[in-house]
């Protein structure tokens, strides 16, 4: 047997494919409460978490009795470990102990109080700035360095201005130590210039680490090729089973390239043995091969013209199969991972990702830019705060920053002589509605939309699998009510002539991308559409009021809270008329009767029975209602006139004033 190679990781990553999961935010908070419960249990509250599968398999129950999975686990201890160690990455959650930290318990408390709205310098949500100050802290192990990834892309996003989502998944996380950081910043500037390619930089980088350079070494020295070779040099930290396919694959390449049979048998057994190679096959196929189409029966050319080129010997065939085994394993990982650095890196809220480019936002752009220099001295080290709540200017001397200048280099940035921040912030607006625009003209189309409420409606029957549909269309990051809302918000704003400060009216938390992203506490909140007075209207407030509930549910669930929440609204308002608009894929004959009754009952405040509304005015619509609405361009102008013929109607009859109502809209 051949001498092992200890492996040697080369690229990081922060979380664990284990916890791929969607709606970041959400299931994070979810977890931390359910945490912070499960420790709360008489049984469990002096028991140690390391070592005490018990107790993993106690949580794992936990978490599936509380449907934060499915709870079809092979190993629930592992599987408990799994669903918390993402938590620990980024220091809510103690590795150790897997109790919630000082950060944990404020994150927490944030989510419980369902305010998310921050007073920061980067004008962001106040849980997007504690994880910014997570991830600015937050360092992981490569090899024998200790790096932190969020510095690190600062520190190259400062330098080359954005990131193309190549340069992203397959260059950023390559960096380790000073050196790397150099070398990839040139290959990066190198690779925009068509000067070289993504497979080559990986391939350098590499052998630029001494595992990889002894497994070269091995190969290319040894006088004949076995198993037990081809085992070594692979490394794979799990079991060397997994790496025995790669000497079915050296032998049928060999026979391929340097027998020069391209014959369809041999082209076959060497297709079957990249099948074996497994989770690397896709890689492989695409380093090798020019073509997707008629591999095996198109033989030679099936093979990038490079790649026949380079076997000129034994040596320099032994060089493309290894360069091809740990390039394909490299960029295979380095897939698996990258799209978990951009969920984590975008909890932060600082980061645009559009025309598959990723960016700083302007504030944090300027803010970066101002600490960059002293960045370098903490890329690559650890930090003893990770657990602690402080602020930007504890966790380093760096962060601490003059507010005057920041704001005058924002305003050189914007194009404003003026620095005070009541003037940079209409500029700010102003960028961000016009990103805004281009999101609803590129992502929202009027045949987008529809498809949306289509998916919406058909959610009644199987609400997962189009569920999944929606996060496809809005956001991975958003659930399906929260989704609703933000469509609902989206249409509207369309509908009034894309006027009005949507962005506000949605009372929703929206990412760095202006996507929605839904909290545990979230999915409750009303669009509050501000009306000033026209030549068609009077001044006035519409309250949209969504829900996905289904039939069934709807009077239960909805029928109370809408009328409260436009009762409510106008007892604190009452210099104001508003009206109130609920919009469902399916509205409830008895829920259409309640709201049409409310315009004759008075709505009384709870705590003071002498203060009351004498009537609240609620008109109702489903999604197909909306369609047609989008279909035929109607202002609101004409909704607007149509509402009020509505609510002053001489129908008794709710259902048939309903029908008139919704034709009205339409004619």
């Amino acid at each position: 047997m051949t001498n092992t190679i200890a492996y040697e990781g080369i690229s990081w990553a922060i979380g664990s494919t284990s916890f791929r999961t969607k709606e970041l935010n959400k299931k994070t908070e979810c977890q931390l409460e359910l945490l912070d419960e499960f420790w709360r249990k008489p049984e469990f509250v002096n028991q140690k978490w390391k070592a005490n599968e018990f107790l993993q398999q106690a949580y794992y129950k936990h978490l599936w009795t509380n449907d934060f999975t499915v709870g079809n686990a092979s190993r629930p201890a592992k599987d408990a470990r799994e669903k918390t160690s993402g938590l620990c990455d980024i220091g809510v959650v103690d590795r150790e102990t897997r109790k919630l930290t000082e950060v944990g318990e404020e994150l927490l408390l944030i989510s419980k109080s369902n305010n998310f709205k921050g007073d920061n310098i980067l004008q962001i949500d106040s849980d997007s700035f504690l994880y910014l100050k997570q991830l600015i802290k937050t360092s992981v192990d490569v090899g024998t360095s200790k790096v932190r990834p969020f510095i690190i892309l600062a520190r190259v996003l400062n330098e080359l201005k954005y990131l193309t989502d190549e340069e992203f998944v397959y260059l950023l996380p390559l960096i380790s130590d000073e050196a790397s950081y150099k070398n990839v910043i040139g290959k990066i500037k190198d690779f925009r210039k068509g000067e070289c390619d993504i497979n080559q930089t990986i391939y350098e980088i590499l052998l630029s680490h001494n595992s990889y350079k002894q497994a070269h070494d091995l190969l290319l020295d040894a006088d004949s090729v076995t198993e037990d070779l081809i085992i070594t040099i692979m490394m794979n930290r799990k079991s060397p089973m997994y790496s025995k396919p790669f000497f079915s694959f050296f032998k049928a390449l060999h026979r391929v390239l340097m027998g020069n049979d391209f014959s369809e048998k041999s082209m076959k057994i060497l297709d079957k043995s990249i099948s074996d190679c497994k989770t690397t096959k896709t890689t492989i196929r695409q380093i090798l091969y020019c073509t997707t189409k008629n591999i095996i029966n198109g033989g030679k050319n099936t093979f990038r013209p490079e790649v026949l080129k380079s076997v000129k010997s034994e040596a320099s065939f032994r060089e493309l199969f290894f360069k091809v085994c740990h390039v394909s394993k490299t960029l295979n990982n380095l897939e698996d991972y990258g799209d978990l650095n951009l969920r984590y890196f975008t909890m932060s809220d600082c980061l645009i990702t559009e025309d598959q480019t990723i960016k700083f936002d302007t504030l944090p752009k300027i803010y970066f830019s101002m600490v960059n220099d002293s960045l370098k001295a903490i890329s690559f080290s650890d930090s003893d705060l990770l657990y602690k709540s402080v602020e930007l200017k504890d966790i380093a001397s760096v962060f601490e920053i003059d507010s005057e200048l920041f704001y005058r280099n924002v305003a050189k940035e914007v194009g404003s002589e003026v620095y005070d921040r009541k003037s940079i912030q209409i500029i700010l607006d102003k960028k961000k509605y016009a990103r805004f625009n281009k999101l609803v003209d590129e992502k929202f189309t009027d045949a987008v939309l529809l498809q949306i409420l289509d998916e919406f409606k058909l959610r009644e029957t199987s609400d997962d699998e189009h569920d999944e549909k929606i996060k496809q269309f809005v956001s991975s990051n958003s659930d399906g009510p929260t989704s609703f809302e933000y469509i609902l918000g989206i249409i509207w704003y369309k509908l009034n002539g894309r006027t009005g400060d949507v962005l506000r009216f949605m009372n929703l938390s929206l990412d760095g991308d202006l996507l929605p992203k839904t909290h545990a506490g979230g999915g409750e909140a009303d669009i509050v559409w501000e009306y000033p007075e026209s030549e068609n209207y009077p001044e006035h407030t519409l309250l949209i009021e969504a829900t996905l509930a289904d039939r069934q549910n709807q009077r239960r669930m909805e029928m109370e809270p809408v009328s409260r929440h436009v009762g409510e609204y106008c007892l604190a308002n009452k210099s104001k008329t508003a009206y109130g608009l609920f919009i469902t894929p399916y509205l409830n004959p008895n829920v259409i009767n309640d709201f049409f009754s409310r315009r004759n009952m008075n709505y009384f405040s709870v705590t003071d029975t002498n203060q009351f509304v004498k009537k609240l005015l609620i008109a109702s619509l489903e999604t197909d209602n909306l369609k047609k609405l989008i279909e035929e361009h109607i202002e609101y102008d004409k909704i607007y006139s149509v509402m009020q013929d509505y609510f002053s109607t001489d129908e008794r009859n709710p259902l048939k004033a309903q029908e008139v109502f919704v034709d009205n809209l339409i004619q």
